[in-house]
Protein backbone atom coordinates (compact mmCIF):
# COMPACT_ATOMS: atom_id res chain seq x y z
CA UNK A 1 0.00 0.00 0.00
CA UNK A 2 1.03 3.43 -1.04
CA UNK A 3 0.52 7.08 0.35
CA UNK A 4 -0.87 9.33 -1.82
CA UNK A 5 -3.09 9.47 -5.20
CA UNK A 6 -2.87 6.04 -7.06
CA UNK A 7 -5.20 7.37 -10.26
CA UNK A 8 -6.30 9.98 -12.45
CA UNK A 9 -10.20 9.79 -11.08
CA UNK A 10 -8.68 10.24 -7.84
CA UNK A 11 -6.50 13.35 -9.11
CA UNK A 12 -9.61 15.22 -10.32
CA UNK A 13 -11.75 14.29 -7.07
CA UNK A 14 -9.00 15.73 -4.74
CA UNK A 15 -8.59 18.75 -7.24
CA UNK A 16 -12.58 19.64 -6.94
CA UNK A 17 -12.00 18.94 -2.86
CA UNK A 18 -9.25 21.99 -2.73
CA UNK A 19 -11.43 24.31 -4.99
CA UNK A 20 -14.40 23.74 -2.52
CA UNK A 21 -12.42 24.23 0.47
CA UNK A 22 -10.31 26.89 -1.05
CA UNK A 23 -14.24 29.03 -1.78
CA UNK A 24 -15.37 28.15 1.63
CA UNK A 25 -12.26 29.14 3.01
CA UNK A 26 -12.43 32.35 1.43
CA UNK A 27 -16.31 33.42 2.25
CA UNK A 28 -15.24 32.18 6.03
CA UNK A 29 -12.36 35.07 5.87
CA UNK A 30 -14.98 37.88 4.10
CA UNK A 31 -17.57 36.93 6.65
CA UNK A 32 -14.81 37.65 9.29
CA UNK A 33 -14.25 41.16 7.91
CA UNK A 34 -17.93 41.86 7.86
CA UNK A 35 -18.27 40.99 11.51
CA UNK A 36 -15.12 43.10 11.94
CA UNK A 37 -16.84 46.20 10.49
CA UNK A 38 -19.84 45.96 11.57
CA UNK A 39 -18.66 45.72 15.63
CA UNK A 40 -16.77 48.72 17.64
CA UNK A 41 -13.37 47.86 18.59
CA UNK A 42 -13.71 45.41 21.84
CA UNK A 43 -11.23 46.87 24.94
CA UNK A 44 -9.73 44.11 26.93
CA UNK A 45 -9.14 45.63 30.56
CA UNK A 46 -6.20 44.63 31.92
CA UNK A 47 -7.70 43.14 35.25
CA UNK A 48 -6.70 45.32 38.25
CA UNK A 49 -4.41 42.15 39.75
CA UNK A 50 -2.16 42.50 37.23
CA UNK A 51 -1.29 46.37 37.74
CA UNK A 52 1.09 46.71 40.49
CA UNK A 53 0.11 48.23 43.87
CA UNK A 54 3.19 50.24 45.59
CA UNK A 55 5.61 48.26 43.73
CA UNK A 56 9.25 48.64 44.61
CA UNK A 57 11.17 47.34 42.28
CA UNK A 58 13.05 49.95 40.57
CA UNK A 59 13.94 51.59 43.84
CA UNK A 60 17.67 51.55 45.40
CA UNK A 61 18.20 49.61 48.73
CA UNK A 62 18.56 53.63 50.10
CA UNK A 63 15.34 54.04 48.68
CA UNK A 64 13.51 51.32 49.86
CA UNK A 65 14.35 52.10 53.39
CA UNK A 66 13.16 55.49 53.11
CA UNK A 67 10.17 54.38 51.27
CA UNK A 68 8.99 51.99 54.11
CA UNK A 69 9.82 54.99 56.74
CA UNK A 70 8.15 57.65 55.02
CA UNK A 71 5.30 55.02 54.25
CA UNK A 72 5.13 53.90 58.02
CA UNK A 73 5.39 58.04 59.16
CA UNK A 74 2.39 58.65 56.48
CA UNK A 75 0.00 56.09 58.20
CA UNK A 76 0.38 56.62 61.41
CA UNK A 77 -0.95 60.27 60.72
CA UNK A 78 -3.79 61.94 59.13
CA UNK A 79 -2.77 60.29 55.50
CA UNK A 80 -4.32 56.73 57.04
CA UNK A 81 -7.92 58.56 56.12
CA UNK A 82 -6.22 59.04 52.46
CA UNK A 83 -4.08 55.89 51.73
CA UNK A 84 -6.95 53.50 53.59
CA UNK A 85 -10.38 54.90 53.00
CA UNK A 86 -11.77 57.68 51.19
CA UNK A 87 -12.56 59.84 54.21
CA UNK A 88 -9.93 62.56 52.71
CA UNK A 89 -9.45 62.84 49.08
CA UNK A 90 -5.88 64.28 49.97
CA UNK A 91 -3.53 64.38 52.74
CA UNK A 92 -0.50 66.90 52.72
CA UNK A 93 2.12 67.90 55.00
CA UNK A 94 3.14 64.43 56.71
CA UNK A 95 6.41 64.89 55.00
CA UNK A 96 8.46 68.31 54.24
CA UNK A 97 11.62 69.06 52.50
CA UNK A 98 13.41 72.65 52.10
CA UNK A 99 15.05 74.07 49.31
CA UNK A 100 17.46 77.10 49.80
CA UNK A 101 17.18 79.38 46.99
CA UNK A 102 19.97 80.65 46.66
CA UNK A 103 21.80 77.49 46.49
CA UNK A 104 18.97 75.06 45.17
CA UNK A 105 20.27 71.16 46.07
CA UNK A 106 17.78 68.95 44.24
CA UNK A 107 18.82 65.56 46.02
CA UNK A 108 16.79 64.74 48.72
CA UNK A 109 13.98 66.30 46.73
CA UNK A 110 14.86 63.66 43.81
CA UNK A 111 14.76 60.74 46.03
CA UNK A 112 11.79 61.28 47.78
CA UNK A 113 10.01 62.50 44.30
CA UNK A 114 11.39 58.35 43.20
CA UNK A 115 9.69 56.93 46.13
CA UNK A 116 6.56 58.87 46.23
CA UNK A 117 6.16 58.17 42.08
CA UNK A 118 5.49 54.40 43.66
CA UNK A 119 2.65 54.96 46.04
CA UNK A 120 -0.25 54.35 43.24
CA UNK A 121 -2.39 51.48 43.11
CA UNK A 122 -4.99 50.40 40.96
CA UNK A 123 -5.18 53.65 39.06
CA UNK A 124 -6.58 55.19 42.46
CA UNK A 125 -4.04 55.86 45.13
CA UNK A 126 -1.51 59.24 43.52
CA UNK A 127 1.26 60.68 45.42
CA UNK A 128 3.99 63.30 44.56
CA UNK A 129 5.75 66.15 46.10
CA UNK A 130 4.25 69.63 45.77
CA UNK A 131 6.46 72.71 46.03
CA UNK A 132 4.53 76.03 47.20
CA UNK A 133 4.41 79.18 45.46
CA UNK A 134 5.68 81.37 48.31
CA UNK A 135 9.33 81.72 49.58
CA UNK A 136 10.06 82.69 53.30
CA UNK A 137 13.18 83.34 55.00
CA UNK A 138 14.70 82.32 51.76
CA UNK A 139 13.31 78.71 51.79
CA UNK A 140 11.06 77.33 49.52
CA UNK A 141 8.83 74.53 51.17
CA UNK A 142 7.94 71.50 49.71
CA UNK A 143 4.77 68.78 51.13
CA UNK A 144 4.74 65.36 50.39
CA UNK A 145 0.66 64.57 49.61
CA UNK A 146 -1.25 61.53 48.89
CA UNK A 147 -4.61 61.44 46.99
CA UNK A 148 -7.30 59.30 45.56
CA UNK A 149 -8.38 60.01 42.22
CA UNK A 150 -11.77 58.43 42.48
CA UNK A 151 -12.33 60.18 46.23
CA UNK A 152 -11.36 63.66 44.39
CA UNK A 153 -13.68 62.96 40.90
CA UNK A 154 -16.58 62.21 43.17
CA UNK A 155 -15.96 65.63 45.12
CA UNK A 156 -15.64 67.47 41.86
CA UNK A 157 -19.24 65.47 40.96
CA UNK A 158 -20.64 67.16 44.03
CA UNK A 159 -19.33 70.31 43.72
CA UNK A 160 -19.00 70.87 40.05
CA UNK A 161 -19.53 74.61 39.58
CA UNK A 162 -16.19 75.83 42.06
CA UNK A 163 -13.98 72.88 40.23
CA UNK A 164 -15.01 73.49 36.70
CA UNK A 165 -14.76 77.23 37.18
CA UNK A 166 -11.05 76.63 37.74
CA UNK A 167 -10.75 74.49 34.81
CA UNK A 168 -10.77 71.31 37.01
CA UNK A 169 -12.72 68.10 35.91
CA UNK A 170 -13.06 64.38 37.46
CA UNK A 171 -10.63 62.71 34.78
CA UNK A 172 -7.16 65.39 36.04
CA UNK A 173 -4.76 63.84 37.98
CA UNK A 174 -4.42 64.70 41.43
CA UNK A 175 -1.13 66.27 41.15
CA UNK A 176 -2.64 68.50 38.18
CA UNK A 177 -5.59 70.06 40.81
CA UNK A 178 -3.45 70.36 43.96
CA UNK A 179 -1.01 72.75 41.54
CA UNK A 180 -4.03 74.80 40.26
CA UNK A 181 -5.82 75.50 44.02
CA UNK A 182 -2.46 76.09 45.42
CA UNK A 183 -1.97 79.19 42.92
CA UNK A 184 -5.47 80.56 43.56
CA UNK A 185 -6.62 83.65 44.63
CA UNK A 186 -6.98 82.97 48.71
CA UNK A 187 -10.73 82.33 49.43
CA UNK A 188 -10.80 80.44 46.13
CA UNK A 189 -7.86 78.51 47.76
CA UNK A 190 -8.59 78.04 51.19
CA UNK A 191 -11.91 76.26 49.95
CA UNK A 192 -9.97 74.54 47.59
CA UNK A 193 -7.87 73.00 49.77
CA UNK A 194 -10.76 72.16 52.68
CA UNK A 195 -12.53 70.55 50.44
CA UNK A 196 -9.65 68.17 49.22
CA UNK A 197 -8.63 67.63 53.34
CA UNK A 198 -12.10 66.34 53.67
CA UNK A 199 -13.09 68.98 55.78
CA UNK A 200 -17.07 69.41 56.73
CA UNK A 201 -18.69 72.21 54.61
CA UNK A 202 -19.50 74.01 57.52
CA UNK A 203 -15.90 74.45 58.44
CA UNK A 204 -14.88 75.34 55.45
CA UNK A 205 -17.42 78.14 54.98
CA UNK A 206 -16.41 79.37 58.27
CA UNK A 207 -12.25 79.12 57.35
CA UNK A 208 -13.47 81.38 54.13
CA UNK A 209 -15.89 83.42 55.55
CA UNK A 210 -13.21 84.26 58.50
CA UNK A 211 -10.05 85.26 56.75
CA UNK A 212 -12.22 87.55 54.31
CA UNK A 213 -13.60 89.10 57.60
CA UNK A 214 -9.90 89.13 58.72
CA UNK A 215 -8.56 90.52 55.54
CA UNK A 216 -11.17 93.28 55.60
CA UNK A 217 -11.05 94.10 59.54
CA UNK A 218 -7.62 92.88 60.37
CA UNK A 219 -9.18 91.32 63.65
CA UNK A 220 -8.41 87.54 63.82
CA UNK A 221 -11.26 85.56 64.42
CA UNK A 222 -11.27 83.56 67.30
CA UNK A 223 -12.44 79.46 67.06
CA UNK A 224 -12.49 76.34 67.92
CA UNK A 225 -10.95 73.22 66.54
CA UNK A 226 -11.86 69.96 66.16
CA UNK A 227 -9.89 67.03 65.72
CA UNK A 228 -10.53 62.95 64.68
CA UNK A 229 -7.61 60.96 66.36
CA UNK A 230 -4.85 59.36 64.23
CA UNK A 231 -2.56 56.71 65.37
CA UNK A 232 0.03 58.69 66.20
CA UNK A 233 -1.18 62.34 67.89
CA UNK A 234 -5.17 62.41 69.33
CA UNK A 235 -4.96 66.06 68.36
CA UNK A 236 -4.10 68.45 65.78
CA UNK A 237 -2.93 66.04 63.10
CA UNK A 238 -6.71 65.37 60.90
CA UNK A 239 -8.24 69.05 62.55
CA UNK A 240 -10.27 72.04 61.11
CA UNK A 241 -11.07 74.95 62.68
CA UNK A 242 -14.60 76.30 63.80
CA UNK A 243 -16.57 78.92 65.38
CA UNK A 244 -15.56 79.48 69.42
CA UNK A 245 -18.10 77.34 71.62
CA UNK A 246 -19.55 75.00 68.40
CA UNK A 247 -20.71 71.88 69.33
CA UNK A 248 -20.69 68.71 67.45
CA UNK A 249 -22.44 68.58 64.27
CA UNK A 250 -24.20 65.30 62.54
CA UNK A 251 -21.71 66.17 59.57
CA UNK A 252 -18.72 66.00 62.32
CA UNK A 253 -20.03 62.62 64.23
CA UNK A 254 -20.11 61.07 60.69
CA UNK A 255 -16.48 62.04 59.75
CA UNK A 256 -15.00 60.49 63.62
CA UNK A 257 -17.65 57.32 63.45
CA UNK A 258 -15.80 56.13 59.60
CA UNK A 259 -12.77 57.05 60.86
CA UNK A 260 -12.79 55.47 64.25
CA UNK A 261 -13.21 52.25 62.61
CA UNK A 262 -10.40 53.08 59.90
CA UNK A 263 -8.33 53.54 62.89
CA UNK A 264 -8.93 50.15 64.55
CA UNK A 265 -8.95 48.03 61.65
CA UNK A 266 -5.06 49.86 61.22
CA UNK A 267 -4.22 49.33 64.91
CA UNK A 268 -4.78 45.75 63.78
CA UNK A 269 -2.56 45.98 60.41
CA UNK A 270 -0.12 47.43 62.12
CA UNK A 271 0.27 44.90 65.29
CA UNK A 272 0.82 42.58 62.39
CA UNK A 273 2.90 44.00 59.77
CA UNK A 274 4.93 46.55 61.81
CA UNK A 275 8.35 45.56 64.15
CA UNK A 276 11.50 43.25 64.32
CA UNK A 277 10.86 40.57 61.25
CA UNK A 278 7.61 41.43 60.18
CA UNK A 279 6.75 42.52 56.29
CA UNK A 280 6.91 46.20 57.21
CA UNK A 281 4.74 49.31 55.87
CA UNK A 282 4.79 48.57 52.06
CA UNK A 283 3.63 44.98 52.45
CA UNK A 284 0.27 46.54 54.99
CA UNK A 285 -0.44 48.96 52.42
CA UNK A 286 -0.50 46.02 49.41
CA UNK A 287 -3.03 43.65 51.93
CA UNK A 288 -5.14 46.57 53.13
CA UNK A 289 -5.93 47.45 49.21
CA UNK A 290 -5.78 44.15 48.29
CA UNK A 291 -6.52 41.42 50.70
CA UNK A 292 -4.54 38.90 51.09
CA UNK A 293 -1.91 39.76 48.64
CA UNK A 294 0.57 39.89 50.88
CA UNK A 295 0.12 37.77 54.13
CA UNK A 296 2.41 37.91 56.80
CA UNK A 297 4.96 35.30 57.19
CA UNK A 298 3.77 32.63 59.57
CA UNK A 299 4.26 33.26 63.49
CA UNK A 300 4.61 36.96 63.00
Amino acid sequence: MKFGLTSSRELRQAARMRLVMCRAATVCVLTMFAGCASRPPQIVAVPAAARPCFPTDDLTEEERQLNERLLLKALDSEALYTILSDIKPVSSGFERQEIVVATPDPTAVEAMRRVLATWHCDDDVQAGLQAFSRVYDGKRTLHAWVGRQRAVAALMRRQPTFFTALGLTPTLPVGETLLTIEVAEPAVRFRGYGWLFGYPDAAVDFFVDAAASQERSGAFVVRDFRSVPTFGHATNQFVWARPRGAVDSAAELAIEARARSVLERYRVLRARFIGEGKPGAVALVRDALRPGSDAPRPGS
